[in-house]
């Protein structure tokens, strides 16, 4: 359990004997008799037989790294460490805590990145974003990053300036490197580096100007990634069948180099109403039908865009992962939606 838990949370590529190490790992959850696992499990209101890689990405290993993002990550090694019922509910209780703390702080720097770039003019085609703020926690900077990348499909970076010193995290998606950003703004960061979807960097306050045009100076030529054109396999609604399922099933567990499939689905009307769901009603839900066939959809951090998604509601396409959800042990195959566009 311990191997999955830590190669699915580290953004191991889950290829080659580190899949199969993952896919051995997940079921032995379901067995273990080790207290601060299981007590982290509760916490996470995750089945110890229904963990997913998905499952550990998600919900799990926030848990564990909002105790070092707001501090000190020896509470969360405390937990898995321990073998006492009383102090493990204590530690996970407060890892719980910590992750709420956690996702407020993100959720205010993240809506005041999106304010700053919209005062800024928005995104240009072909630019990266960095914005960068007094007073923001860069524990939570790579978080924010990633979530501006979803939201405005090019690369992010986000600066926390304290105590004389901007620390900062840089987020990518496929087919946009950022090695070239990092030599490009070498000149003007105290350090800079990275992968080619994820990086850190840090600057002095009063270089951030030049660093960021020295970014955005060097973004190639109509850079921006349409993610409706990144597909496997086009698709009927009336495809998903349970041979397929079963099939989609094999392929996992899903994570980095592995990731989950992506289906295109064409002619496409809503059915009754696009709600918003969540505690802050950030997402959206709606019954998506093609011909006699009907499927749920849900779009994660997609209220955003309700009104463009109402507005084409007759017919559009999406690129969707299928997956099923098994509330209350009645699996049903629903779709996610990763992006729509008109038809």
């Amino acid at each position: 359990g311990f191997v999955a838990l830590g190669t699915v949370a580290d953004v191991v590529p889950l290829i080659g004997e580190n899949r199969i190490l993952v896919h051995y790992g997940l079921r032995s959850f379901a067995m273990t008799e080790h207290v601060g696992v299981r007590t982290l499990l509760e916490e996470s209101r995750v089945r110890a037989d229904a963990v997913l890689a998905e499952t550990i990405a998600f919900r799990i290993a926030p848990l564990i790294n909002a105790a070092g993002r707001l501090g000190s990550p020896d509470r969360a090694l405390d937990l898995l460490l321990s073998r006492d019922d009383e102090e493990s509910r204590r530690l996970a209780s407060w890892l719980g805590q910590a992750n709420q703390e956690r996702k407020a702080i993100e959720n205010e720097m993240f809506e005041a990145g999106v304010e700053q770039i919209e005062a800024t003019g928005g995104v240009v085609l072909g630019r990266p974003i960095v914005v960068a703020r007094e007073g923001w926690h860069s524990g939570v900077a790579g978080i924010v990053a990633s979530r501006l990348v979803e939201r405005f499909r090019c690369p992010a970076f986000v600066i926390a300036v304290n105590d004389g010193l901007g620390r900062g995290s840089a987020r990518s998606l496929e087919g946009i490197p950022l090695e070239p950003f990092y030599e490009a703004a070498r000149a003007h960061a105290e350090s800079i580096g990275g992968h080619a979807l994820a990086g850190g960097l840090a600057v002095l306050p009063d270089r951030i100007d030049d660093l960021a045009g020295a970014i955005q100076a060097a973004a190639p030529p109509a850079s921006r990634v349409d993610a409706a054109s990144r597909y496997d396999l086009e698709l009927t609604l009336g495809d998903i069948q349970p041979p397929l399922l079963q099939d989609l099933r094999q392929l996992e567990p899903h994570g980095q180099a592995n990731p989950t499939p992506c289906f295109r689905f064409r002619e496409l009307r809503i059915e009754g109403d696009v709600r918003r769901i969540g505690k802050n009603e950030d997402h959206l839900t709606f019954l998506a039908r093609q011909g006699r066939r009907r499927i749920r959809v849900i779009y994660f951090r997609g209220a955003e865009r309700a009104r463009e998604l109402t507005r084409i509601r007759n017919r559009f396409s999406v690129v969707a992962e299928i997956y099923l959800n098994d509330f209350r042990g009645n699996p049903r195959p629903e779709l996610r939606l990763i992006d729509f566009g008109a038809d």
